[in-house]
């Protein structure tokens, strides 16, 4: 641009002058910026294309014209257009004026004037040149640099210098993948190289599988039915998904653990072909072949289990099965094993051999060859193709093993089966204390202590042991006696003898006493029951809960009697006014269905199951009278504080110890009260009232009470209304008669109660008359 006709304002030239410049300076680094950046990102995305997908040739042709017409077209429009639209004198004057408004376009003014030089008017001359001096004036004040914004064309240069520099660095960093994509940009062909590469690897091969290799193709040798783990593993860029192919079949595998992809083929059982692709590891992994022979196996085992001498078991024999022994078995393994070979091929069963793998101590036994036992009923299962082997071991815990066969080629049987032997331990004999009932008891001078114990082993019973210390000494406890029970065995469910037994004592409390310390009153005494069985060598024993006794006086235990059974007839009561009730609640139902008005069948269940609930309620109450109606008799025979009670003692003992059951036994108390209604054992004395009660009182639940309840029951299984009624009219005499039973049972207890009462009173006024006695002649002696 030339302002030589501006002669008249040299400032205003000079403003202009440098403006232009600046413009295009501004201009020109702003489009080389653009220019390089454009050529920056579209080569990196060249090379991203080319490198990640690989584009064939005519794809990278596509992009080197693109690039070229990036170049021409970013060039003109962000390079040359702008340069040739720079403006002249004119235009960069209105610039400056838009930048100060307030020199009212003095600027472009002085630029026209000395444009139209004498075109203009001479009349005009004084304006013109008030004019130009002012433009003169204002270029001096101004500066171009308050026109142009630097900012643009900055970025665009720092834009294209950062596009320049990264395309240089990475070519300074892979000059080898520079290389291969320029050699691309010229149509070279040039490979790149692979970022993923997969190995083919083949984790925990078993040592009966044998590998070799023949160039780049593996042949691996596996027996049938095997499982075959692989593992692909990914060197360099691992991909999303690696593709197995099995021959025609393909398996998409995805990442177990780091760059390695896991699979297992299960159950080979005829020849294939595996290898691996994925990422851009077109070709895959090498070939792997895999030809299946047919492995040796196990066609039968048998377990010949000879049991410890002490269990008195004798030897079986088991077929293909686990077994459970007692400890201390031997155990002799039998083992058929089928050879193996090619398959479809001749097999050979002398070169088998192998051993058993002892689990968990991991202790291998070498196979013996011998005679497999036969099945009873088949004949030899030794034929061509088989061979049979034994090895023994004598179980204490309990222990698997597994069979390991190989054959004269190394070929193992694959995944061999776990065997268990388990073992069934010798338990301690097991004790239940049926008498004395309580762990705590009293006991009389004169009187007997009965003994019955229930003993069980798995095995059978050595022998039960008693013991008893004196516990009330102040020098501590003092044995008085050791001994062994006598044992009654008892029959068990499967015929088998031996296994349970009761052991039985009727001790007398004169034992307990010494010649140097006889039994008084007070003492305490400690009873200790230990059961051993018969195992070998050290047998097993189990204590029983101890067992503690205390002397008393004869008139505290006579105290208690009687405490009891005044218990025993506020419970007699309470049975009498509960039974009282049921039976007119019955009575009620009785109406209502012989009247007219009979209630709906569904309120008609609900009372009829009521009733039924209530009776049985009266029945449990009534059992439990007579439990305790029974044990307070019991010690009052044991005590034999009765004379005429000893032949009711000796037959109450006979028949109890029949019992080996822990539950209350009713069937010794029916039948005393039966043999003293038949006058065989004495009636007299108050041993044989108490005995009469608690037959009064089983008369009750096995008479009227349980009756009662057997009519409600089919009262309420009754579909007929007749029916119905007639069950509940039954029911309601039964209660009736119930009821008369308890109300005679009370009537008796009262009568026991009111003798009970004379006996304290006589009793005091004789012990008062025997210390009054004592007293006198006492005062007698000192006198």
């Amino acid at each position: 641009m030339t302002t030589s006709h501006l002669e008249a304002t040299p400032r205003l030239a000079r403003l202009l002058n440098t403006l232009g410049r600046r413009l295009r300076v501004l201009l020109a680094v702003r489009g080389v910026g653009t220019l390089l950046a454009a050529i920056g990102g579209w080569v990196a995305f060249m090379f991203l294309a080319d490198y990640v997908l690989r584009v064939p040739s005519a794809i990278r042709v596509l992009h080197v014209g693109v690039l070229v017409g990036l170049i021409a077209w970013v060039g003109w429009r962000a390079l040359l257009r702008p340069l040739r639209r720079v403006p002249g004198e004119e235009g960069l004057s209105l610039l400056l004026e838009r930048r100060h408004p307030e020199l009212r376009q003095v600027l472009i003014s002085a630029v026209q004037f000395q444009r139209a030089g004498d075109r203009l008017d001479p009349r005009s001359a004084p304006l013109v040149e008030r004019v130009l001096e002012r433009a003169e004036e204002s270029a001096a004040r101004l500066d171009a640099a308050e026109v142009t914004d630097t900012r643009e064309a900055r970025d665009r240069a720092l834009l294209g210098v950062f596009a320049v520099a990264v395309v240089l660095s990475f070519a300074l960093w892979q000059p080898g993948l520079t290389r291969i994509f320029l050699n691309h940009a010229v149509l070279g062909s040039e490979p790149w190289p692979k970022r993923t590469e997969l190995v083919l690897e083949l984790p925990g091969l078993g040592p009966g599988a044998r590998l070799s290799e023949e160039g780049s193709v593996r042949r691996l040798l596996l027996a049938r039915g095997s499982d075959l783990a692989l593992a692909v593993r990914a060197n360099g860029v691992v991909p999303g998904v690696v593709t197995l192919h099995v021959d025609s079949e393909r398996i998409e595998l995805t990442r177990s653990a780091g760059p390695v992809f896991r699979t297992v083929l299960r159950s080979l059982d005829s020849p294939v072909t595996v290898w691996a692709t994925g990422g851009d590891d077109l070709e895959g992994t090498g070939r792997l072949v895999i030809e299946v022979l047919q492995p040796p196996d196990v066609a039968g085992i048998a377990m010949e289990v000879e049991p410890p001498a002490y269990t008195g078991l004798a030897p079986t024999t088991r077929f293909d099965q686990d077994v459970e022994v007692p400890a201390g078995s031997r155990v002799r393994v039998h083992v058929l094993a089928l050879a193996g070979g090619s398959v479809g091929g001749e097999v050979d069963a002398s070169s088998l051999t192998g051993f058993a793998r002892i689990l968990p101590s991991d202790e291998r036994i070498e196979l013996v060859p011998a005679p497999y036992p036969a099945r009873e009923g088949d004949g030899s299962p030794e034929m061509p193709g088989r061979r049979a082997f034994r090895f023994e071991l004598t179980v204490d815990d309990p222990t698997s093993f597994r069979i390991e066969l190989a054959d004269g080629t190394g070929l193992e049987n694959p995944d061999p089966g776990l065997h268990w032997i388990r073992v069934r331990r010798d338990r301690a004999p097991e004790l239940t204390v049926l008498a004395p009932a309580r762990s705590e008891f009293t006991a009389v001078e004169g009187g007997a202590i009965p003994l019955r114990v229930r003993v069980r082993d798995d095995y059978g019973i050595g022998e039960v042991r008693l013991s008893v210390a004196r516990t009330s000494d102040p020098e501590g406890p003092v044995e008085i006696l050791r001994e062994a029970f006598r044992l009654v065995p008892l029959a068990e469910p499967g015929g088998e003898s031996g296994r349970s037994a009761l052991a039985l004592r009727l001790m007398e409390v004169s034992e307990l006493g010494t010649d140097a310390q006889p039994v008084e009153v007070d003492q305490r005494y400690l009873f200790e029951l230990v059961a051993s069985d018969r195992r070998e060598p050290t047998a097993n024993e189990s204590k029983a809960p101890a067992i503690r006794a205390r002397i008393v006086a004869p008139e505290e235990l006579l105290r208690r009697m009687q405490e009891r059974l005044a218990r025993a007839r506020l419970d007699a009561l309470e049975l009498s006014d509960l039974q009282r009730q049921k039976r007119d609640r019955v009575e009620e139902l009785v109406g209502a269905l012989d009247s007219d008005d009979a209630p709906q069948s569904g309120s008609e269940a609900v009372s009829l199951a009521a009733a039924l609930s209530g009776q049985r309620r009266v029945l449990g109450d009534a059992e439990t009278l007579v439990r305790a109606l029974a044990s307070t008799a019991e010690d009052i025979l044991y005590a034999r504080l009765d004379e005429n009670g000893a032949p009711l003692l000796d037959r109450y003992d006979a028949l109890v110890s029949r019992n080996a059951e822990l539950s209350f036994d009713a069937e010794p108390w029916r039948v005393l009260s039966r043999e003293m209604a038949s006058g065989a054992l004495p009636t007299s004395g108050f041993a044989a009232n108490l005995c009469r009660l608690v037959g009064m009182g089983i008369a009750i639940t096995d008479g009227p009470a349980s009756t009662a309840a057997r009519e409600l029951d089919a009262a309420e299984r009754a579909l007929e209304p007749t029916e119905r009624l007639d069950a509940l009219m039954r029911a309601a005499e039964s209660q009736t008669a119930s009821l008369e039973a308890i109300d005679a049972l009370l009537d008796e207890l009262a009568e026991w109660d009111n003798f009970q009462n004379v006996l304290s009173l006589t009793r005091d006024l004789v012990n008062r008359q025997k210390a009054l006695r004592e007293r006198t002649q006492r005062f007698a002696a000192e006198k």
